[in-house]
């Protein structure tokens, strides 16, 4: 009898239906912010390299809603 495998959540269950434009040049379906200054997205890993957050950047929108 063979055994079933379990299915994990993974970060691909938060995937968005389009991809987006990165800070960087790359793309993306995972965005979680939008930069005002270079006009694109921020992954979560962009994110801790850039430390957007802790340098309290005004031009880092966070409110944003991906579909």
């Amino acid at each position: 009898m063979k055994k079933k495998k379990r299915r994990y959540r993974t970060s691909h269950d938060r995937r968005t239906e389009y991809m987006y434009k990165c800070i960087d040049e790359n793309w993306t379906f995972y965005p979680v912010a939008y930069c005002k200054y270079h006009q694109g997205v921020l992954t979560a890993g962009l994110m801790a390299t850039h430390r957007c957050k802790q340098r309290n950047c005004r031009r880092l929108d966070e409110g944003v809603d991906f579909e």
